[in-house]
């Protein structure tokens, strides 16, 4: 079984992007010439609709996903 961890991911809310990884991706790509030049994380991803996106009950999800067989 696979466990999601919102702080392991470096984020704070359900379906937020971690600007810091996505940063570290780019220029991982530049490194290995996938990419020619650097593009901000800013410019990848935005987590601008993620209030609303996780405007869900977290315990209810759980309780679901353990009723699960």
């Amino acid at each position: 079984m696979h466990v999601f961890n919102l702080e392991q991911s470096n984020v704070k809310r359900w379906g937020e992007s971690s600007l810091p990884n996505f940063d570290a991706y780019a220029d991982f790509l530049v490194k290995w010439g996938v990419a020619k030049q650097k593009v901000p994380a800013t410019d990848l991803v935005t987590n601008n609709l993620i209030d609303d996106i996780a405007k869900f009950d977290v315990a209810a999800i759980v309780a679901q996903a353990k009723a699960a067989k």
